[in-house]
């Protein structure tokens, strides 16, 4: 959602709508759905870059095009980590902290677990679900080997769009995502449509400061990103943990 104020999100309840077969002329029965609203507004994610005269005027490339550049790439990663692993203060509130749980028993993953975690998906979600993973975790899925030795995943299956997919579902690969150890949560697997609600204020603030640091003979870019999100439908994804 790109939004300059608060988004509103309702969100379901335990009890949720729910259909009957009703005869001719007969009185309908009312669901007992519940439901809630949250508000998504934003959070503030602030970067300033100090420069030295020298530098700029020593230099015969764009050099403040070149910070500005680095400050948004290090704004993109920031906020994918606040999305994937935030606990909501002062940064969004991450898909870690909902879904619905796979407990792996140790730190190794098997190509059963790959299975068992596409199926603990509810049929639904399933047709625009996608794997969210760290390349790390990517290559031990990959390097799994049935008992002759072969690789579990064939070539195609490695090599169809994104960086490959898994049972027929796309991969993303994150460097925000834990590594496959004790405690960590290695492996998102849903519809992220309709898991998460992320609402960005399109207004980023990108501003070159000639004058705040003039006596020293300094310039800075001041950036600052208004970014929140949360899980609306733990349904839609799966979690998968590691036991510690």
């Amino acid at each position: 959602v790109n939004s300059k104020g608060v988004y509103k999100q309702i969100i379901a309840g335990n009890n949720k709508i729910t259909a009957g077969w009703t005869d001719e002329i007969a009185e309908i029965t009312a669901s007992t759905a519940d439901f809630t609203t949250i508000d998504i507004g934003h959070h503030k994610l602030t970067s300033i870059v100090k420069m030295s005269l020298e530098l700029i005027n020593q230099n015969e490339f764009d050099i403040v095009g070149e910070l500005t550049s680095q400050m948004t790439l290090d704004f993109s990663v920031k906020s994918e980590e606040g999305i994937f692993k935030g606990d909501g203060v002062t940064k969004p509130l991450g898909l870690i902290t909902s879904g619905t749980d796979y407990n792996l028993a140790a730190p190794a993953l098997t190509s059963d677990d790959l299975v068992k975690i596409y199926h603990t998906l509810k049929a639904p979600f399933q047709p625009n679900a996608a794997w969210v993973m760290s390349n790390n975790t990517l290559c031990a899925i990959r390097l799994l080997k049935d008992g002759d030795g072969r690789y579990m995943f064939h070539q195609s299956e490695l090599t169809g769009g994104y960086v490959g997919t898994i049972l027929g579902k796309p991969v993303l690969l994150s460097e925000c995502m834990d590594n496959i150890a004790a405690g960590k949560s290695p492996i998102f697997f849903g519809d992220y449509r309709r898991a998460y609600k992320a609402n960005l204020n399109p207004d980023m603030t990108l501003q070159v400061l000639n004058e705040k640091f003039a006596e020293y003979g300094v310039r800075a870019i001041l950036g600052i990103l208004w970014l929140d999100g949360r899980p609306v439908n733990p349904e839609a994804y799966v979690n998968v943990k590691v036991a510690e």
